[in-house]
């Protein structure tokens, strides 16, 4: 027995590449969801990270791409970590001066050092993707 399948092309690239498709639609859905998701277990000092985030449902070279993502310049260094913790895995020491100097969070003192660790990431973003599986 011989079975033959003719597939509408058209229809099928209407289908994957129009927002209003059943496709897009949960695309859309799907997409909100892990912003919703992200927005809500993002941390938050001030509130100018969360309100950062924003998503969006477009057409690229492969079809539909639903995309989640954050405005603010320290997010990837808030997600993926700094220091020993961060993509380099090695201390934060000064470029051209001999020591660090800063204000620890919650505190007027002025604190000096010669390197520290780094702080470690806080995967919001990913672990929002994973739970929207």
């Amino acid at each position: 027995m011989k079975v033959t399948v003719t597939l509408n092309q058209a229809a099928l690239g209407r289908l994957v590449r129009d927002r209003n498709s059943d496709v897009g639609r949960q695309l859309v859905r799907k997409t909100v969801a892990v912003f919703n998701r992200a927005a809500s277990t993002c941390p938050v000092d001030k509130g100018r990270l969360r309100s950062s985030h924003a998503w969006e449902v477009r057409v690229d070279g492969r079809g539909l791409v639903g995309v989640v993502g954050v405005s603010v310049d320290y997010a990837r260094w808030v997600h993926d970590g700094t220091g020993i913790y961060g993509p380099r895995r090695a201390p934060i020491r000064p470029r051209t001066a001999r020591v660090l100097a800063f204000k620890p969070k919650g505190s007027s003192k002025v604190v000096f050092a010669r390197q520290v660790r780094g702080m470690r990431g806080r995967p919001w973003l990913r672990n929002a993707l994973q739970a929207a599986k």
